[in-house]
């Protein structure tokens, strides 16, 4: 099946093939920011992605260091993340075409902040292998978030 695009690569994007072996599967690729997050090399659950977008909708205010530049921040919560509760509800999961990442995100007012970084540049998948090591941050509404959750939900046919 031909890959679909849900979205625009350059505002906020998913990319997704169905598995021909099974519905319930396929392969997924999110773009924020003209930036991709995930691989389109590993077969995933439906259910995973999605959930994984409604996530991000529940986004929560931080309860401090919120003005820590993009990068600075990352490196807090990545120390602090499991060293306590308080910041556990940040990290993000996509399933496993997400694994070599670690996300996180919080909201602000009307916006979404998500912050996500590559673990190493050595790994199975060709795409991830030529991706920065940098901490990557992305901004969206959360109502045009959630248009794009039920766009993707109606395109891929999940429910």
């Amino acid at each position: 099946m031909a890959v679909q695009l849900i979205g625009d690569k350059t505002i906020f994007a998913v990319e997704f093939q169905q598995y021909d072996g099974d519905e319930r599967m396929g392969y997924a690729k999110i773009w924020f920011g003209g930036k991709p997050l995930g691989t389109n090399e590993d077969l995933i659950f439906k259910s995973y992605l999605i959930q994984g977008l409604e996530d991000l909708l529940l986004s929560t205010p931080l309860v401090s260091n919120s003005e820590m530049n993009p990068k600075n921040l990352f490196h807090y919560l990545s120390i602090n993340i499991n060293r306590t509760d308080s910041f556990r509800h940040l990290g993000r999961s996509f399933g496993t075409f997400c694994d070599d990442f670690t996300i996180f995100s919080h909201s602000s007012g009307n916006d979404i902040h998500v912050l996500w970084k590559l673990h190493n540049a050595s790994t199975p998948f060709s795409d991830l292998n030529k991706l920065s090591q940098d901490v990557h941050h992305f901004v969206i509404n959360k109502n045009a978030l959630a248009n794009l959750v039920e766009a993707v939900i109606k395109v891929i046919n999940y429910r």
